[in-house]
C-alpha cells in the first residue's frame, strides 16, 4: 500500500507528551491518526484495520496471527501516556477498546475519548506531515525526535534540556545515566536514520555546562533547502563569517562561536559600534574590543542594523501568516469537499451508492493494493468521486477562487 496520500495530523500538546512505545506500537498509532479527519470529525468512530495490513504494519510473519495481534494490541491497550497541561499532568491510556474478530479478519481500533483534543477539531498548535516520511523508520525514538524537529520545521532549530529530551522520549532517570550511552544509544543512531530515510537534513549540538552535557540542539532543514555543510554558523553566513575574521580580526572559533549565539541583527549592533569607535581613533585591539561589544552587547542604539533587523522580523511573521493561511484554507477546502460529497450522496438511491462503492473499491485496489491504509483510502476515493460528481472543485481551482476573494 503506498501511503504518499495519508497524513498525520498531532497537536503540539500530543507531540510533546511524554510517553513511549515499540516501533510497532507506534506504527499502529501513527496509521490510526492517519485515518482520522481532523478538521471535521467530532468523536472518534472505531477504525477497522484488516489483519493482513496489520501483519504487514508491524512486520510480523507466521501462522500464529491471532496470537500475535492479540499480544501486540493487548500492549498497546495497557499503555499510557502523560500530557503537561497548565494546572494538571493529564495520565491517558491511547486506547478505549481492541476488539479482534475472528474468522472475519480484521481488528477494531478506539482511540480514548480524552485524546480527542489533540487529534480532531484541530484549529491551530498542530503539526502535519506525511505518513510516508515516517511509517518505515525502524527506530522508535526517530519517530519521537522527528515529529519533535517537524513541529519547529520554520524556525529550523530546538534546544532541549537533556533531562526533559529524555522525559518526552519515555527513558526513565536510572536509564542512560551517562549522556555517552545515551548519545551512542539514542541521539547518534536517531539523526543517522534520519537524515537516510525522511525529508528532513538533521544534525545535533551539544552544550555543556562544566563539563556535563546539559542541553542538546537539533538544527535541521527540508532537504534541497541546504546542505548539511550549511548547517555550521559559517556556512550559515559567509559573508558575515568573513567580515569577523578579516576586518575585526576574531579567530575562526571566535567568529563562530559569536554566531551561534547571537543573532546576525546584534552582531551587525555590534560591530557598526566597533568599527565607529576604531576609526574614531579610541581603540587598539580590534579584536578584543569587538569580541568585548559582541558578549557585553555594546552598540549604538541609532544603528540602522536595528531597523533592518525589524524590517527582517517583519517579513519573517508575514510569511509565517500567509504559510498559515494557506493551511486554513485548505483544512475548509476538505471539510466543504466532504460536505458536497455527501449532500450528492443523499440523492442517490442504496443501489446506485453501492454500486459506486464497488466500482471505486476495484479502482482503489487496482492503484494501491490491498495492504497497508487500504480501508482508508477506498473511503477518500469513495468521497472524492461524490465530490467530482457534485461539481465541487480540485485543491488548486477552489484555492485560487478564495485568494481571488480575500484580495477584493
Amino acid at each position: 500500500m503506498k501511503t504518499r496520500e495519508l497524513k498525520v495530523h498531532k497537536s503540539n500538546d500530543l507531540i510533546e507528551a511524554s510517553y513511549k512505545l515499540s516501533l510497532q506500537e507506534q506504527r499502529i498509532i501513527l496509521l490510526m491518526i492517519s485515518m482520522l479527519n481532523p478538521y471535521k470529525e467530532k468523536e472518534f468512530q472505531t477504525i477497522r484495520i484488516s489483519i493482513q495490513e496489520f501483519m504487514e504494519l508491524v512486520g510480523v510473519t507466521g501462522k500464529s496471527k491471532y496470537d500475535d495481534v492479540m499480544s501486540i494490541t493487548k500492549k498497546l491497550r495497557e499503555r499510557t501516556l502523560v500530557i503537561k497541561k497548565p494546572e494538571s499532568d493529564l495520565i491517558i491510556g491511547w486506547l478505549s477498546s481492541a476488539e479482534y474478530f475472528k474468522g472475519k479478519g480484521y481488528v477494531e481500533l478506539e482511540f480514548s475519548p480524552k485524546m480527542k483534543p489533540y487529534l480532531l477539531q484541530l484549529q491551530e498548535l498542530y503539526t502535519p506531515y506525511n505518513l510516508k516520511d515516517i511509517i518505515k523508520l525502524r527506530l522508535s525514538y526517530s519517530v519521537r525526535i522527528y515529529e519533535l524537529c517537524k513541529q519547529y520545521q520554520m524556525i529550523g532549530e530546538r534546544t532541549f534540556q537533556l533531562e526533559v529530551l529524555k522525559g518526552i522520549l519515555g527513558i526513565g532517570k536510572d536509564k542512560y545515566k551517562l549522556y555517552a550511552d545515551f548519545k551512542r544509544r539514542v541521539i547518534t543512531p536517531v539523526v543517522k536514520e534520519l537524515n537516510k530515510s525522511t525529508d528532513l537534513s538533521i544534525m545535533y549540538e551539544e552544550k555543556k555546562e562544566g563539563k556535563r552535557v546539559a542541553t542538546v540542539k537539533f538544527v535541521f532543514c527540508k532537504k534541497g533547502i541546504t546542505t548539511k555543510e550549511k548547517f555550521t554558523p559559517e556556512g550559515t553566513n559567509p559573508e558575515l563569517f568573513k567580515r569577523l575574521t578579516t576586518y575585526f580580526l576574531l579567530s575562526k572559533a571566535q567568529a563562530n562561536s559569536v554566531m551561534e549565539k547571537y543573532s546576525e541583527g546584534r552582531l551587525k549592533r555590534n560591530l557598526y559600534y566597533a568599527e565607529k569607535k576604531y576609526k574614531e581613533g579610541g581603540v587598539d585591539n580590534i579584536g578584543a574590543y569587538t569580541l568585548k561589544c559582541i558578549n557585553d552587547d555594546i552598540s549604538d542604539q541609532k544603528s540602522l542594523f536595528k531597523e533592518e533587523e525589524k524590517e527582517k522580523d517583519i517579513l519573517r511573521i508575514r510569511a509565517q501568516m500567509e504559510e498559515q493561511q494557506l493551511e486554513d484554507l485548505e483544512r475548509n477546502y476538505y471539510i466543504q469537499k466532504e460536505k458536497a460529497a455527501e449532500d450528492y450522496l443523499s440523492t442517490l438511491s442504496e443501489i446506485e451508492i453501492e454500486k459506486m462503492r464497488d466500482e471505486i473499491s476495484r479502482e482503489t485496489k487496482s492503484q494501491y493494493g490491498t495492504g497497508i491504509g487500504y480501508e482508508v483510502m477506498s473511503k477518500r476515493a469513495f468521497l472524492a468521486k461524490m465530490a467530482e460528481l457534485a461539481g465541487f472543485p480540485l485543491l488548486e481551482e477552489w484555492m485560487e477562487t478564495e485568494k481571488a476573494k480575500m484580495n477584493e
